[in-house]
């Protein structure tokens, strides 16, 4: 969309304005977003709610407008079944470009979108194992492709990156382990012969190899088959993984794990040339992989004592759970970790604090029970009201309701997740038989 920036700025400069028209016509909308909403038919209504969301978004920095993309705006301005509605007019290229961009950049419009798209493809974006960049290059270079062809082609493309990180693994651990020894022979080299070589310093590269070579046990002992890692991956996915240090290969989170561990190989050629203080935290990013590989397929007791100290809570803040994507997104993979570990999910408690009026409260509910009976999981759904009691019993009420009017704002909403649920975490764990709601309110009510 040409000009976007410009006629953005146009926008917020009449907003003030804009609440006094009240005739269609008279809304000095630039013509290629009048064009845009026009072809989407909307309602006065709507239109009003989606210029407002778009205004919010720019006054806030919060939309690119270098990559416009106005369907999450529209997403959370108009209703699920008129959405429903647009999406379907959509060819199937356009919903899967859609798709893309949803997976791409994460807000609450695009999960709404979410629930409007193809489902097939959803499971193979959400767990990272098939990259999103590559279907979207797919998509583009391809517009014609079936959809058949694009399955095949991203389990062929995710293959081809677990066939490369299984050859590429072994060797940049290799080069971890040697670099105090290398980078003790390349100063040496540049030191020249006429300078005497220093045996305490040699000694400490040695030494230094040693601790590197136990700290990679867990990989050096054990070896992974290209299987083995598709296993690992397609759980912990190829892309998610944050390095919050500045490479030569882009540390942000979405990109490749692949890309990650290239540009790790890259530096470690030269490890004297390697900031001593970005150094260990390189070392950490992969010893960590590498202790993850290890609980996952030697050692899955690790993982599952892991995955019982989490405590996993949730403050409504009064949204409406359905729209929200942490929940089902969470039991989805919660569920793929636990088939592993051969766990039962019910084990594991999730605790929803619901700020809610009770109309909402009730549609949470209801989107709650749903997510029970498809998941199997122990989902415990508690009002404030019930949250005020256990922070009452606890003699912390103060840290849960922050504001005057009785409320817990955004610190008391955080607090239920660090105070509360800690405690009906470990009441769920210590009781012989797994609790249920009665308990946890007979436990709030129980003044000792």
């Amino acid at each position: 969309m040409p000009n976007l920036l410009t006629w953005m700025k146009r926008i917020c400069r009449i907003q003030a304005k804009m609440t006094q028209i009240k005739s269609k016509t008279q809304r000095p909308i630039p013509p290629e977003l009048q064009i845009w909403i026009t072809q989407k038919n909307l309602s006065s209504e709507e239109e009003t709610s989606f210029l407002s969301r778009l205004l919010y978004a720019v006054y806030y920095n919060e939309f690119n407008t270098k990559k416009p993309d106005l369907w999450p705006l529209l997403a959370e301005s108009i209703p699920q079944n008129r959405l429903q509605f647009l999406i379907e007019q959509l060819s199937e290229n356009e919903r899967l470009t859609l798709l893309c961009e949803c997976f791409l950049d994460l807000k609450e419009g695009q999960w709404l979108l979410l629930q409007c798209l193809p489902q097939p493809f959803q499971k193979y974006l959400k767990t990272k194992y098939h990259y999103v960049f590559h279907l979207e290059k797919v998509l583009k270079e391809n517009p014609d492709i079936s959809l058949f062809e694009i399955q095949k082609q991203l389990d062929e493309y995710a293959e081809n990156e677990v066939d490369t990180i299984h050859q590429l693994l072994p060797e940049l651990i290799k080069r971890i382990i040697d670099s105090p020894v290398t980078g003790y022979e390349a100063l040496e080299k540049l030191k020249g012969t006429q300078t005497e070589e220093n045996p305490s310093a040699k000694e400490a590269a040695q030494q230094a190899r040693k601790h590197l070579q136990s700290l990679f046990r867990t990989f050096t002992e054990f070896s992974y088959t290209p299987e083995q890692l598709k296993a690992f991956f397609q759980i912990f996915g190829l892309s998610g993984y944050y390095l919050n240090v500045a490479l030569t290969a882009d540390g942000n989170a979405m990109s490749p794990l692949k890309e990650k561990l290239l540009g790790i190989f890259t530096l470690f050629e030269t490890p004297w040339t390697i900031d001593p203080e970005i150094r260990p935290l390189l070392i950490q990013f992969i010893w960590s992989l590498c202790q993850k590989l290890y609980a996952f397929h030697h050692n899955p007791d690790l993982l599952l004592e892991g995955l019982k100290k989490i405590t996993f809570a949730l403050p409504t803040r009064g949204e409406l759970l359905p729209s929200q994507s942490w929940l089902p997104s969470l039991l989805e993979s919660l569920t793929a970790l636990c088939q592993h570990l051969h766990y039962e999910i019910s084990h594991i408690p999730v605790f929803i604090f619901d700020q809610s009026n009770k109309k909402q409260r009730l549609l949470n509910h209801q989107f709650i029970e749903i997510l029970k009976d498809r998941f199997g999981a122990s989902i415990f759904h508690i009002s404030s009201d019930e949250a005020i009691k256990l922070a009452k019993k606890l003699a912390i009420e103060k840290w849960i309701i922050t504001r005057n009017t009785k409320e817990f704002g955004f610190g008391g909403a955080r607090n239920c997740a660090f105070f509360l649920a800690p405690v009906l975490h470990q009441l769920f764990l210590t009781k012989e038989t797994r609790p249920t709601k009665k308990d946890l309110k007979k436990f709030s009510n129980n003044p000792s």
